[in-house]
């Protein structure tokens, strides 16, 4: 039998009074924007956590679903007001060509490369003609794998340091890998965000940020 995509939910209840996690992503206000002004309504918050995002976008007209794979993060953002449910990124639960647009934040390198293909093609299925969605990937850099992981395949490492992140599996891609990964998309935008530290000092830890477009 085929090995089966890895999956693991966040603890999200250690991380519900994290502010981080509370109020939306800068990127969701040009979204929301960018969006409406395409004429946009259907909306997923696709890996929802405690719901910043879903709630903002309803706020703002759209309408919203989301999903997450932990019960606890469903849970707080069904609290909000939002129609939210548990699910695996892998297989979603949604007709074909059910949404306009869709927003996936630290969720989709969340998995191996088998599971990174499956995402992409679940995306791709949910998403109407000429629909939208902003995502990030991991960026494989020049140290990969870093200290602190363990190889799971030649593209993905699962944590081994105590937190939030430990078990948890991250995908890495680099500009080559991008290009057959999003090969049924057009790419819209492609960025390089690197991550730093208080001291201005970059960590080390880098995404890439895409928009992309179901042709």
């Amino acid at each position: 039998m085929e090995k089966e995509a890895i999956a693991k939910a966040w603890d999200w209840e250690k991380e519900s009074k994290k502010e981080p996690w509370l109020t939306p992503e800068p990127i969701a206000y040009y979204l929301v924007s960018r969006w409406k002004g395409q004429g946009k309504k259907d909306y997923l918050d696709f890996g929802c956590g405690l719901g910043r995002h879903a709630l903002f976008f309803k706020e703002n007209g759209f309408a919203v679903k989301a999903f997450d794979l932990s019960s606890d993060a469903v849970i707080a953002t069904k609290k909000l007001g939002v129609d939210a449910t548990i699910g695996d990124m892998h297989h979603l639960e949604y007709g074909k060509q059910t949404f306009d647009c869709l927003f996936a934040n630290h969720v989709v390198s969340h998995t191996d490369r088998k599971g990174i293909d499956m995402v992409l093609s679940e995306i791709y299925r949910v998403l109407r003609h000429g629909g939208e969605a902003y995502m990030d990937l991991c960026r494989k850099e020049e140290d990969f794998p870093s200290e602190g992981s363990s190889l799971l395949d030649p593209w993905t490492v699962i944590d081994t340091k105590p937190g939030p992140e430990q078990g948890i599996p991250h995908s890495h891609a680099d500009k080559a890998d991008i290009d057959i990964l999003f090969k049924d998309f057009e790419i819209l935008t492609l960025e390089r965000i690197d991550s730093i530290k208080e001291n201005g000092n970059a960590t080390g830890y880098s995404h890439w940020y895409l928009l992309i477009r179901k042709a």
